[in-house]
């Protein structure tokens, strides 16, 4: 599950840099984002809710144990049973790389379209806030800035995102 894949999330020219997305890793990424916070996203992604329901009961399960920790180190056993599951089922994983890239959809239009902030967290690590119609912030976390990727359409720095949540 982390094979080092990776997805470019366009940001947008306002920005001195863009980023890059790990995809089917579990604890970073778009695979991280829905594991840890599915509830938050299928209320903003249409057609989520749906995908999960087409994952086998016990990977729905261990998606709701994981999401209920406090952090995922808390559910370290949760998180290795899923990865368990997602290794084992085809299906599994046909449906969560598209839920990532639904996600990934979502991200780039959210990024274009909504008026966001910098901040850093109480770690200092960067992140980008997004305001929602809502009121609500969609709080996307990155790493440092990293040089550029050559297979990018783009010599702008990169950089990674670690997750993101609704606060």
């Amino acid at each position: 599950m982390e094979n080092g894949d990776y997805r470019h999330l366009h940001m947008p020219q306002s920005h001195r840099f863009t980023s890059r997305i790990a995809i089917n890793d579990v604890m970073h990424g778009l695979l991280h984002m829905y594991v840890r916070h599915h509830v938050d996203f299928e209320y903003l992604v249409p057609g989520l809710q749906s995908q999960r329901l087409m994952l086998p009961k016990k990977m729905q399960i261990k998606l709701h144990c994981i999401s209920k920790a406090s952090n995922i180190g808390h559910a370290l056993s949760d998180v290795e049973e899923f990865k368990r599951l997602f290794g084992s089922s085809a299906s599994a994983r046909r449906t969560l790389y598209r839920v990532q890239i639904m996600l990934l959809q979502y991200l780039e239009t959210a990024v274009t379209t909504m008026p966001s902030t910098t901040t850093t967290n109480t770690a200092n690590r960067f992140q980008l806030r997004l305001q929602l119609k809502n009121g609500r912030k969609l709080v996307i976390g990155m790493s440092n800035i990293k040089n550029s990727v050559a297979s990018f359409d783009d010599n702008r720095r990169v950089r990674y995102v670690r997750t993101a949540y609704l606060f």
